[in-house]
């Protein structure tokens, strides 16, 4: 409970007090909808330095529990807002969103490899997808965000025979068992068309396995590397 000062105030000093524990009140009570802004990343580019923003916004879902939206926001070196990204997020949890700056040939800049979070009960949910610069505008390199749990990953291989990636999205297919058990998978493999990375292929294996990576031994692919393990391997 607010109270005020038993000094003597005059009436202007008194009104102005009253407003500022009102504005206080407001902003306290405003409760259901937050905003954490993480330290910002800087990275050079064709465009300028370009300031990456990684924030969350939560909201109030219930009354015991809160939900998280998390938002890459790109900024211009003073401060001009670029371009963001958007996360989806299972209500009820709280979710978390991470990045890695690599090199890609088909981007003359760097790009960015994110992922996003939403853990659950026995299983997380996890949102990944690639960032880059084209023809001078940062823009999303996907459609839709690629959707994986945890069993599956994201693996980015050159391709032997040119310069080109494959971006291979795995994902266990949970037909019967626990979680855990050995599942079958399938590969979903992405290349570049000039404008965003647009799916070329899906294949399934036809026996079970208990890693994504004996899939991929069994498939064919040279995938070692999984991004969504690497950013966030600490919901598994």
């Amino acid at each position: 409970m607010w109270q005020l000062s038993c000094h003597p105030l005059g009436g202007n000093k008194r009104i102005k007090m009253l407003l500022l524990i009102i504005a206080i009140s407001l902003f306290t009570a405003d409760s259901s909808s937050q905003c954490d802004v993480r330290e910002p990343y800087i990275f050079h580019s064709s465009i300028g330095n370009v300031v990456v923003e990684t924030r969350v916004i939560s909201r109030l879902v219930e009354n015991d529990s809160c939900g998280m939206k998390p938002i890459l926001v790109f900024r211009s070196s003073n401060r001009k807002e670029l371009h963001r990204v958007e996360f989806n997020s299972v209500e009820k949890w709280r979710s978390d969103v991470r990045f890695k700056v690599i090199k890609l040939p088909e981007f003359a800049d760097s790009v960015l490899v994110a992922v996003a979070v939403s853990p659950g009960g026995s299983d997380s949910q996890y949102e990944s997808t690639v960032i880059g610069i084209l023809n001078g505008k940062i823009q999303d390199s996907f459609h839709e965000h690629l959707v994986s749990h945890n069993q599956g990953a994201l693996c980015i291989e050159p391709l032997s025979h040119s310069d080109s990636t494959n971006i291979i999205l795995w994902k266990e297919l949970w037909e019967d068992g626990a979680h855990y058990d050995p599942h079958r998978y399938s590969a979903t493999v992405f290349n570049w068309n000039g404008l965003f990375f647009k799916q070329v292929k899906s294949l399934e294996t036809k026996k079970k396995y208990p890693v994504w990576q004996d899939a991929a031994k069994n498939l064919g692919f040279k995938s070692s590397f999984d991004y969504v393990g690497f950013l966030i391997p600490d919901f598994r």
